[in-house]
């Protein structure tokens, strides 16, 4: 069968999707015996192929308002903890700039996962050195 330009476009959008969306090459084999019977994505027709990427473009953007979400109170915890003034403008506003962007919802999956990951550290590290000072603090007023 001859592959025509538009479908090796698509077959490397599927491909690129499957990738961003962290898929093993086992995960993309069931999807496709599930949803259409084949076990190779250069089996499925145009239609079909198209038909998939929209699917996986579906679950891929809620994915994302989902980790959108995870950092916006990661942000919020950490501006808390700050004391600090929080609100959805200037959460919005620290994820950007930490994105290097202008747009909260054109932050890529894999930037807002690394986002969440950095402000829950943060969250944890300085949890934990509120901890140990106040042991300290504990410790100094029962020596004084």
């Amino acid at each position: 069968m001859k592959t025509t330009l538009k479908r090796r476009k698509l077959l490397a959008k599927y491909h690129i999707i499957c990738q961003q969306m962290g898929m093993t090459e086992d995960d993309r084999r069931a999807q496709l015996e599930g949803c259409y019977g084949v076990s190779s994505s250069r089996e499925l027709t145009d239609s079909q192929l198209a038909d998939a990427i929209d699917t996986l473009l579906r679950v891929q953007q809620a994915d994302a308002n989902i980790w959108r979400r995870r950092v916006m109170a990661a942000i919020g915890a950490y501006l808390r903890r700050l004391n600090l003034t929080e609100n959805a403008e200037i959460i919005k506003g620290i994820a950007c700039r930490a994105a290097g962007t202008n747009d909260f919802n054109k932050i890529p999956l894999s930037k807002l996962r690394a986002l969440y990951n950095e402000f829950s550290k943060q969250n944890r590290t300085g949890e934990e050195c509120k901890n140990i000072q106040g042991l300290i603090e504990n410790k100094l007023a029962i020596l004084n």
